[in-house]
């Protein structure tokens, strides 16, 4: 719901309450963003910020009111001049006399119901009249000639509000936009703790915590040219409030969180500006991505308003809402090395264990032997392959599962017969003899209309041909030497916008062409996680290594962004796994479970055994998927011990792993808390048959199977006073029905309510 009345713009979902209103100069200023206030309009005199005279060392806004200082103003955009020195929203390159200051004052506004859609193919949210209400407020500057447009969209059944900026040029010539950003949200206080996620290769969305303090600034960005190695999904948390801000755009970005010598807060999220810098011709417009803003209470909520908003108006098409099959994929088990036969007895072996998707991973393509060969040449391998892709496709469905292919269509090797034929269509600079690379791979230019068109009407020929559920998608590598062949040098400062853009109407495209069409985005190469990859494809790979614990941070942190069902965890065989590190099957997939489940594993060199376990796991998986792809994420600890949970909308099934990174001697107790846990239910608790974590145990003592950890216990003990486990063996002193753990072990219980509880 949206209500203007005396100036005081009141956006307010079922929960909170986001609050300005245009000031006597014209500007809009912030009063609240937090819990839900009735009828604000009529107190918003306690909420304006008091000041009868300036601040000494502060710049006076103009003559006639020197007790406004901008830089101290909470305000819902920045701009240079008028003595606001915080990073700006909106700037622009100086221009002959030298002055970059921007005069923006308010103009008009419109309310609507729904959503306003962007021009240009940018990411944007879903929503109906019934479920989204938006405005638009504009802002001047009569002598630039420029327009500043502030769209909010406000989602109240999610407690979320999205924003954008467009920015428009009114004037007779040309202007350059030095900054265009998104979202500003300035903050009365500072005790909040930052938290931002992100890292390189094998260490992606991992959480790092930052207290903020007075006079501190905090950059938080990409140059790569995609997403990065720094999420632009960024958390500011205390002890009333929880505020999340991520923003639906998959290239360079740019949050700055700056704390002023008076101790308020100032955040500016959106596009990088030092390598995003549009130049707008007289009556052209140029549109930020979407970003959004949840609060609530505490993390948790907050967390659940985030994924509800992703779940209900950014995933869209057939796998909405939908189970995710359990799939098998070649990548460690065939390696490039694929042959027919191997693939069809891959394809028998993982149809008797359970598995519902195959896919054929890396090296079925061109003449692909090394990293380093074919992307590019996207034909299958007839030496490999005789029969095509389109037999294997058949033995999969008749053998019950999807059929998968990873393919990786922005990339082109520089000696694919692609790349051969057309040379101008690679991202490399000519002038150099030696171009930046990953592996001989190069990025291929999607801005360009006839590559778009090529690599779109390619992609269409080859799922049509060969009958696929699912692509692969594995994303392109990093921008380095980029080289444009734009006609304009005026489009130049938006090439890696303008192929962001790009990438989204081709991922979209394809959805909408094959709307049964699973798409899962996985990066080898640089870490691409954000939002908008969601509008497009329903799995986001949590992390590019396998190993199990690593995979367990990517998966606490990946959850923080995105839902469990979006986030892809995969199970590979234990020589895959950090050196010198043991980590057992078992523990593999408790912690893989949390998610889209999926295995890459040598299949014919497992033993009965193993085998047995691995048809005992994806059954289990199969039994509570619902659970662990759709229902709520809780991290309890993460420290040496780690408790995490998913929960069933109904409360009557949780998943609960208990995890340790390294044992200690003499121990804590192990106590389970489950605040979540229906106080009037009663549960039984069981933990899930498993195979002993480590050998040298498991030949002196008996196996976990005799391990005494079954019990009854209410709801409210899970709550309020915690469950006591059984100890655990700590090198002496064995006693029949301790838990046997080592070093990167863990344990998954399942709590089953048995009474209707409420």
């Amino acid at each position: 719901m949206i209500t203007v009345k005396n100036n005081i713009f009141h956006l307010a979902t079922n929960n909170t309450s986001y609050i300005f209103m245009i000031n006597e100069l014209g500007l809009p200023e912030h009063l609240h963003y937090g819990q839900r206030l009735r009828n604000p309009e009529a107190y918003s005199l306690p909420l304006r910020m008091k000041r009868l005279v300036p601040r000494n060392g502060e710049v006076s806004f103009n003559d006639r009111n020197w007790e406004v200082n901008l830089n101290d103003l909470p305000l819902e955009f920045s701009a240079e001049g008028g003595g606001d020195f915080r990073s700006p929203l909106i700037s622009i390159l100086a221009s002959g006399n030298c002055s970059s200051s921007l005069d923006l004052r308010y103009f008009s506004h419109e309310t609507y119901k729904g959503i306003k859609r962007a021009a240009s193919a940018i990411v944007q949210a879903l929503g109906g009249e019934d479920d989204a209400h938006g405005i638009r407020i504009d802002f001047t500057d009569s002598s630039r000639g420029i327009m500043l447009s502030l769209y909010y969209t406000v989602f109240p059944s999610c407690d979320a509000i999205v924003r954008r900026a467009v920015i428009t040029n009114r004037s007779k010539s040309g202007i350059a936009l030095q900054k265009a950003a998104s979202l500003q949200l300035d903050l009365f206080t500072c005790d909040y703790d930052l938290c931002l996620f992100g890292g390189p290769y094998g260490r992606e969305n991992r959480e790092k915590r930052e207290r903020l303090r007075e006079g501190t600034a905090f950059v938080n960005e990409s140059r790569s040219g995609f997403t990065g190695q720094k999420s632009s999904c960024i958390i500011l948390e205390n002890s009333r409030q929880c505020i999340i801000s991520a923003l639906l755009y998959s290239g360079d970005h740019k949050e700055t969180v700056e704390v002023s010598p008076y101790g308020k807060t100032h955040i500016v999220t959106g596009l990088n500006n030092d390598t995003v810098r549009p130049v707008l011709k007289t009556g052209e417009s140029f549109e930020t991505p979407e970003a959004v803003l949840v609060s609530a209470s505490s993390r948790d909520k907050a967390v659940e308003m985030l994924h509800a908003f992703e779940e209900n108006h950014v995933i869209r098409g057939t796998w909405k809402n939908r189970l995710r099959p359990v799939s098998f994929s070649t990548a460690f088990s065939l390696g490039l090395d694929v042959r027919e036969d191997r693939i069809l007895e891959e394809i028998r072996n993982a149809a008797a264990l359970g598995f519902e998707l195959f896919v054929l991973d890396d090296g079925w393509f061109g003449v692909r032997s090394s990293a380093e060969d074919s992307l590019g040449d996207w034909s299958a391998n007839t030496m490999k392959i005789p029969d095509g892709l389109a037999e294997i496709s058949k033995a999969c469905h008749k053998a019950g599962m999807l059929f998968g292919l990873w393919i990786s269509p922005e990339m082109a090797s520089l000696n694919s017969r692609y790349a051969m034929e057309n040379p101008d269509w690679l991202v490399r600079d000519p002038r150099k003899k030696n171009n930046a690379n990953e592996k001989g791979g190069y990025l291929i230019d999607l801005t360009r209309e006839e590559v778009y068109d090529d690599i779109l009407s390619s992609l269409k020929s080859l799922i049509e041909r060969t009958g696929i559920d699912l692509i692969r998608w594995n994303l392109g590598t990093q921008m380095a030497d980029v080289w444009s062949r734009c006609e304009e040098a005026s489009l130049c400062g938006t090439w890696r916008h303008r192929y962001m853009l790009a990438f989204n109407r081709l991922q979209r495209s394809i959805m909408l062409s094959f709307p049964n069409l699973l798409i899962e985005n996985v990066s080898s190469t640089s870490p691409r996680f954000d939002l908008s990859l969601l509008a497009s494809s329903s799995l986001l790979a949590s992390t590019a290594v396998n190993d199990s614990f690593e995979m367990l941070d990517a998966v606490i942190g990946a959850s923080s962004i995105v839902p469990l069902s979006c986030i892809s965890n995969m199970i590979t065989e234990r020589r895959w796994n950090l050196e010198g590190r043991y980590s057992s099957l078992s523990s593999a997939f408790n912690i893989a479970a949390f998610g889209s489940l999926s295995y890459s594993i040598e299949l014919n060199r497992l033993s009965s055994r193993e085998k047995m376990m691995l048809k005992e796991q994806i059954s289990f998986y199969k039994m509570y998927r619902s659970v662990f792809q759709f229902g709520s994420f809780r991290v309890m600890e993460n420290a040496n011990r780690v408790i995490l949970y998913s929960i069933s909308p109904h409360k009557d099934i949780i998943m609960l792993l208990l995890a340790y990174r390294n044992m200690v001697p003499s121990a804590e107790d192990d106590i389970i808390f489950v605040p979540d846990a229906d106080e009037n239910g009663i549960y039984e608790v069981s933990r899930r048959n498993e195979e002993a974590e480590f050998t040298s145990v498991e030949d002196y003592f008996q196996p976990p199977e005799f391990e005494q950890e079954a019990y009854t216990v209410s709801g409210e003990i899970l709550k309020w006073a915690g469950l006591r486990l059984c100890e655990h063996y700590m090198g002496a002193s064995y006693a029949h029905g301790m838990r046997v753990m080592g070093d990167h072990s863990t344990r998954l219980y399942l709590f089953k309510r048995i009474n209707e509880g409420t």
